[in-house]
């Protein structure tokens, strides 16, 4: 279930993006934008491009695997805890 949200993620982010995941260094590196939305979040937002960091935060937040688990059993655990403090950290930021 997870694979297949990380999918409609990236398509969503692929239309409001017009296809510019990735920032400079990251297409200069040949990065796989779908790398972005799996993974360590610190990663993500280091490739990530300025567009796609703006439908993150507007549009449709980054979603661990963590905090997606938490989403279908409904029982909160110390990993989603820690995602979303780091998310918000990097709200604070943007």
């Amino acid at each position: 279930m997870y694979q297949e949200h990380i999918y409609m993620q990236w398509l969503a982010a692929e239309d409001y993006t017009r296809g510019n995941l990735l920032n400079r260094r990251a297409r200069a590196a040949d990065v796989d934008p779908r790398s972005l939305f799996s993974g360590p979040s610190h990663v993500a937002y280091a490739r990530a491009s300025e567009d796609l960091i703006r439908f993150w935060e507007d549009v449709s937040p980054r979603v661990t695997l963590a905090e997606f688990t938490e989403q279908v059993t409904g029982i909160r655990t110390g990993a989603g805890e820690t995602a979303r403090n780091a998310r918000e950290d990097r709200r604070r930021r943007f």
